[in-house]
């Protein structure tokens, strides 16, 4: 059977996690929609962890977390 994973740019109650459970769709959310960065006094963004207070949305979904890809390529024109 083919499978489809509805990708979401954030994890946030909305149309597209409601879409998800009415399809009964596997979700797939970037990594970097859940990081946390912040600038240091040069003005470097710095990696500060995840953001997990959303994650709840998710319950009941099955999720997978995409590591890498897209988001490098588009947002930093390469893989680090």
């Amino acid at each position: 059977m083919l499978k489809f994973l509805l990708g979401l740019p954030q994890a946030i109650r909305g149309p597209l996690i409601d879409a998800a459970r009415a399809l009964y769709a596997p979700v797939l959310i970037s990594a970097n929609a859940l990081s946390i960065w912040k600038k240091d006094a040069s003005g470097i963004p710095v990696w500060h962890g995840f953001k997990t207070g959303n994650l709840h949305y998710l319950n009941g979904l099955e999720a997978y977390l995409d590591s890498a890809g897209f988001v490098a390529a588009s947002r930093y024109r390469r893989f680090a």
